[in-house]
């Protein structure tokens, strides 16, 4: 793993003395420094489809596309202008863990049993900031959100937005001059029996809107069987293996073949498809990396957003610890994505706790 962690939790797992003769400063260092390492890691869990920002708002699109007026030799046509597009609102929350233990427990426990506190703690958060990042994306609907932690007395609410949902929200024009009625067009699509001609439409949904980029299909393991049965796919092969001269094969490519739950697999035309362990079963995620990224992570400062240690507690007997992440995600591009669920007629957002 990045940044030494590996190195540092081994030194911690591997030592069976009490925190007191391994000595209590010690391991507050080493602790303090493996939330960094771990912080650093965060950053990179979700960098594909997320950007950071400090904004609690940001404008997507334009409302409105020009036309060129035939006149003759004394004609003037109206002035004609663009409007702003549309305000995507990014929420910001606070999520909260605490560590406590009573003095005698802390005196007496090994380091690798107080270590596992804090590894536990990270999971939690770590899969909170999946969560949220979920739900923003795989949610058909818009909602309003008080900003309460920054600016409560404002009685002006946030717009927080999904992808293209056929809200009425006008679209910007696509590349080749396509026109998308906002009323109808939605980036939430629904199949009851997954097809190639369904990954084609959601991969198309999005490309569409763009002239460049660098496509890419997110799955849940569940969909690889299905998917790997389309005429359109083509592998990556195992290492060491050679398919028929007949078959086609991608040069240069070769497949993971420990990692099954995080990697590529693929092509499916002309976009690599990843297994991707946040991807729930039953959904497939499609965008292109390469633009403005589908998700705004909302923090407080430039920088901010981590795992933050906030509060240290020593009243007799208990001794706490209590750490923080304040943030937020918002659709920020909402063209830039489509979700394809796979287990019905009509789209149904999946359940996230």
């Amino acid at each position: 793993m990045a940044y030494g962690t590996l190195s540092t939790l081994d030194t911690l797992l591997s030592t069976f003395q009490s925190v007191l003769e391994f000595d209590e400063t010690r391991l507050s260092d080493i602790l303090t420094q493996y939330l960094e390492d771990y912080n650093r890691i965060m950053q990179t869990v979700l960098d594909d489809v997320v950007v950071r920002t400090t904004e609690k708002e940001d404008v997507y699109g334009t409302a409105s596309s020009m036309e060129m007026v035939k006149t003759d030799q004394f004609g003037a046509p109206d002035a004609q202008k663009i409007g702003y597009g549309v305000v995507v609102g990014f929420p910001l929350e606070s999520f909260q863990g605490t560590l406590q233990w009573t003095r005698k427990f802390f005196q007496t426990a090994t380091v690798a049993e107080v270590t596992n506190q804090y590894l536990g703690l990270q999971v939690a958060d770590r899969q909170r900031v999946i969560n949220e990042a979920k739900r923003a994306l795989l949610t058909p609907t818009n909602y309003t959100f008080n900003d309460y932690l920054v600016n409560r007395r404002s009685t002006i609410p946030l717009q927080v937005r999904a992808l293209l949902n056929a809200d009425g929200n006008p679209i910007p024009p696509g590349p080749n001059g396509e026109f998308f009625d906002g009323t109808t067009h939605t980036h939430y699509l629904a199949t009851a029996s997954f097809a190639q001609a369904d990954l084609v439409a959601a991969l198309e949904t999005v490309l569409e809107h763009y002239a460049e980029g660098e496509a890419l299909i997110y799955i849940n393991r569940a969909q690889e069987p299905t998917i790997r049965g389309f005429a359109n796919f083509v592998p990556y092969l195992n290492t060491g293996y050679v398919g028929p001269i007949t078959a086609t094969q991608i040069p240069g490519r070769q497949l993971d073949t420990v990692q099954l739950y995080n990697r590529p697999i693929g092509q499916f035309n002309g976009a690599e498809v990843w297994v991707k362990p946040w991807v729930p079963s039953g959904y497939v995620f499609s965008f292109l990396k390469n633009q403005r990224k589908p998700l705004a992570m909302r923090t407080r400062v430039a920088g901010g957003g981590n795992l933050e240690l906030v509060d240290q507690s020593d009243h007799y007997p208990l001794r706490a610890s209590g750490y923080e992440r304040e943030f937020g995600f918002g659709v920020w591009e909402r063209a830039n994505g489509s979700v394809l669920f796979v287990s019905g007629g009509s789209y149904t957002a999946p359940t996230i706790s």
